[in-house]
């Protein structure tokens, strides 16, 4: 059967005839049907929680022995050392809103952050689809007009009931690489 003209697609709602030759149905069709790529979140490999700063580590291993199901064993630290832990470069835009006024209880200055180089920090913490750590981080990466930064995902150690900072704002379709715990 020869290709017939479009009747009646647009490009909200294509027509559902595979025999149109309707560029606007034809482009859609092809982007319905292919695997979409991943909006935003750049993979960028691995990295095991040794080659992290000190304190990230503590905060690592305090999460998956207090909040998490893991008991605090040589056998499980070390299984937590080999655990690769997914790197990625995450859009701003996906981050909750951070308020530096919102937290009386940190000593810590916002202002400081924002004369370091993004560079020279370490990756944020996300796990679940939720901002674990690093709002400083995120906060000065903003104030210095920085597009995406560096996290990682701690999903596997964790349980997905952990909240921290609050819900990641990831695009419909977006797969965010998520850490597997060694056996």
């Amino acid at each position: 059967m020869a290709k017939q003209p479009c009747r009646g697609g647009s490009r909200r709602r294509p027509c559902p005839c595979e025999t149109c030759v309707c560029k606007d149905c034809a482009k859609w069709w092809k982007e319905f049907d292919e695997p979409t790529s991943n909006p935003g979140v750049k993979e960028l490999g691995f990295i095991y929680p040794g080659h992290l700063p000190d304190d990230m580590q503590v905060m690592i291993l305090d999460l998956a022995f207090t909040v998490g199901d893991l008991p605090d064993t040589e056998a499980s630290q070390s299984r937590i050392a080999r655990t690769k832990l997914p790197l990625m470069e995450v859009p701003l835009a996906y981050f909750p809103p951070i308020d530096p006024a919102s937290d009386d209880n940190d000593e810590r200055d916002f202002e400081s952050y924002a004369e370091t180089p993004m560079e020279e920090y370490p990756p944020v913490v996300i796990a679940n689809g939720n901002f674990i750590d690093g709002r400083h981080r995120v906060w000065a990466a903003r104030e210095q007009g920085v597009e995406a930064i560096k996290a990682i995902d701690i999903s596997c150690l964790v349980p997905s009931t952990l909240e921290g900072l609050g819900p990641m704002r990831f695009p419909r379709g977006a797969r965010v690489p998520k850490c597997k715990f060694p056996r």
